[in-house]
């Protein structure tokens, strides 16, 4: 709606302008005509015809002001309205953003927690399986020293047999 008035009031001004010209122009008009009748009627037309001209300029700048004064009111009541509506739109979205985060940062401390727990828990899993590795070879270790050992009874016991024998 307001996108034309100020091409309009440029337009009233450099008109505005023209008159004040023109007022002048029919000032020296009528200095130099005064002494030819045919000219000072002339003159007199003239003269009435910028008078004219400048009156309706006149009312034609007042109705455009009075046209941008009643357009910025209405534009500042339009904008006031919806700052009224608007505003407790916006901070219900801004508490509701607000909780989102909050509840985004626990979710992030909990999953830190978990991610924490389970290295924990990988790390003690691996050292029971290096254990349970040293065991197992302790335990293989033992049972081929048992064995060894066995042989060895079984040789000893054979020998002390056909010594004996």
């Amino acid at each position: 709606v307001l996108d034309g008035m100020p091409e309009e009031l440029s337009n009233l001004a450099a008109a505005q302008a023209e008159q004040v010209v023109r007022q002048h122009l029919l000032e020296h008009s009528e200095q130099k005509g005064s002494g030819a009748i045919e000219d000072g009627a002339r003159l007199r037309r003239q003269m009435a015809k910028l008078e004219a001209d400048m009156f309706v300029e006149n009312k034609l700048l007042k109705k455009f002001e009075a046209q941008r004064v009643h357009l910025d009111d209405e534009h500042d009541g339009i904008s006031e309205k919806l700052k009224a509506m608007m505003g407790p739109r916006i901070t219900l979205h801004q508490r509701r953003v607000q909780r989102e985060k909050s509840a985004l940062e626990k979710v992030q401390q909990e999953a830190n927690r978990w991610e924490d727990m389970f290295k924990k828990s990988k790390a003690g899993a691996l050292e029971l399986l290096k254990e349970r590795k040293q065991h197992k070879n302790n335990l293989q270790a033992a049972h081929d020293a048992v064995v060894a050992a066995e042989k060895q009874e079984e040789v000893a016991r054979t020998e002390f047999e056909d010594v004996r024998g």
